[in-house]
């Protein structure tokens, strides 16, 4: 397990102590990585790290969206984009 994956599990659980056999997934969305852990009570059942983050994430908004950087980046922030 990565040390950032076992870091997200430790926050989650200091904040709200999971009950044994809860299932939860916690979610690290990074600009380049992004990781995955399913954590079972205080458990990890499966983690994972992917090299796509946030900025691949982006790409594919703004290709499939048929927009330009600045424009995926203003969508991605909540604002209005003009057509």
């Amino acid at each position: 397990m990565d040390i950032d994956a076992l870091a997200l599990q430790n926050c989650y659980e200091y904040n709200y102590q999971p009950a044994p056999g809860q299932v939860v997934a916690l979610l690290n969305l990074g600009a380049s990585v992004m990781n995955i852990n399913i954590v079972k009570g205080t458990t990890a059942a499966v983690p994972a790290r992917r090299q796509r983050g946030r900025a691949s994430v982006h790409g594919f908004a703004a290709e499939e969206l048929d927009l330009n950087f600045e424009d995926a980046e203003k969508l991605k922030l909540g604002e209005k984009v003009g057509r």
